[in-house]
């Protein structure tokens, strides 16, 4: 019993100390906020952050014919299908952030995601753009709804950059660097309405339609950012960090960042009809923005809210198809791709500084 009681204080002490000391700007110190008796800044220091959160949004595919001249229309592009991916889902992240002698940050990050079931699949077609005559041509075709899956989830960046320190209480830090991502879901135990077959085309799915269920996976589809040529590949981006200290042991922490010749691809593998689709987007480009705000216990321990905003907007691209594991990919005429998401993030997060 007294054995236990001194193994208590003892921890006690240690945990009072831990959180009595002064506190600092979290190891990035080019602005420190230690004690009056210190003001040095440290020429080398690190923060490194878990944080546990939910990622939210939508990952689209669209498919649309390219024409052009097509029955007597000039530049006929019309879009003929759409997959919309909703997704929330928890993940994981750990990032690292140094200043290297005194004027050089240098940070990362690596973000997974945590399969489960994740929300919803739905696929939308419109067959009858094809006859653009028809009397339903604009008219929705067919439409399936999956529950979502999610397979897997990464996101890594690496980047760096002069840290610009004003008055003792702002940094700004212009960056550059790489990055790589890539999302992957399955689609089970569908829904379907299928339009019926009638002269020219087929009916739209609120006026006739043929209706059943589906049990099993159906669909695996992926977006990751690639070379421009289908295969996976890292990215320059450019962009700013900044840091914010004017409110006592509040640490305002954001940063934005740009790829400019982003190019991402896309695999969609339709399991019943045994055909696999790739679609490439060589030009493009993706955004992030985001914000943490901690709380500084001290000059060791932090905790905080962070907050993200993403998005890869649709721009359109070409499309290979082949029946599933049957040779080589082949080139779709007349069709192009397009790719799309958009994504936020939310998470609590825990600093500990060095």
């Amino acid at each position: 019993m007294k054995k236990k009681i001194f193994v208590f204080l003892v921890l006690s002490f240690a945990i009072g100390r831990l959180f009595s000391m002064d506190f600092s700007l979290l190891g990035l110190t080019s602005f420190s906020v230690e004690s009056e008796k210190n003001k040095e800044t440290k020429s080398f220091s690190v923060e490194i952050t878990p944080s546990f959160g939910i990622m939210f949004g939508r990952a689209s595919e669209y498919v649309y014919l390219d024409y052009d001249y097509y029955e007597g229309i000039k530049n006929y592009n019309p879009k003929l299908s759409q997959l919309d991916y909703d997704f929330s889902f928890p993940y994981f992240s750990l990032a690292v952030d140094s200043i290297l002698f005194k004027y050089l940050y240098l940070g990362g990050s690596f973000s997974i995601g945590i399969p489960l079931e994740c929300g919803i699949m739905q696929d939308y077609d419109w067959l009858n753009v094809e006859n653009p005559s028809h009397q339903w041509a604009n008219e929705l075709t067919n439409y399936s709804k999956h529950e979502n899956h999610l397979d897997s989830y990464f996101d890594c960046k690496l980047n760096i950059g002069p840290n610009i320190n004003i008055l003792n209480k702002v940094s700004l830090i212009p960056l550059v660097g790489f990055g790589l991502d890539s999302i992957q879901f399955s689609a089970y135990n569908g829904s379907f309405k299928y339009g019926n077959i009638t002269i020219g085309g087929y009916t739209p799915i609120h006026i006739d339609s043929q209706e059943f269920n589906y049990t099993g996976k159906d669909i695996i589809y992926s977006q990751y950012s690639s070379d421009g040529k289908g295969n996976s590949s890292i990215h320059f981006n450019i962009g700013l960090k900044y840091l914010i200290k004017f409110i006592p042991r509040v640490l305002i922490n954001g940063s934005c960042l740009f790829y400019p010749f982003y190019s991402v691809s896309s695999y969609d593998y339709h399991i019943r009809t045994g055909r696999e689709y790739i679609s490439v987007v060589a030009k493009s480009f993706k955004f992030s923005t985001d914000l943490k705000i901690s709380f500084i216990f001290n000059k060791f321990l932090s905790a905080g809210i962070f907050g993200q905003f993403e998005i890869i907007p649709q721009y359109k691209g070409v499309t290979y198809s082949r029946l599933h594991n049957s040779g080589d990919y082949i080139y779709s005429n007349n069709c192009q791709s397009g790719i799309e998401r958009i994504s936020g993030k939310v998470s609590l997060v825990f600093g500990l500084s060095f």
